[in-house]
């Protein structure tokens, strides 16, 4: 009895419990980011000044960051420029 008491409980781990939940989290995340990253890209690629505004909107709207859309925006500046 002691020594369980001594280790505590199995399976019962707040980290645990919070390493899944931040996962589950952050793929949220990264599937929204990667999408307004997309459609930035794909605004930017057509040349469309005001796709590429209202995408921008839409991505601040959602919470996206600031350097996932700075990153999209350069990424397809570089690619733009080959």
């Amino acid at each position: 009895m002691l020594r369980n008491l001594a280790r505590g409980l199995a399976g019962h781990s707040k980290w645990h419990n919070t390493r899944f939940r931040k996962a589950r989290q952050d793929a949220v995340k990264l599937e929204v980011a990667s999408k307004f990253a997309g459609m930035i890209r794909v605004a930017v690629g057509a040349g469309d000044e005001a796709g590429v505004a209202d995408a921008v909107a839409r991505a601040k709207k959602e919470g996206v960051t600031r350097e996932v859309i700075e990153r999209a925006l350069e990424t397809s500046r570089n690619r733009e420029a080959y």
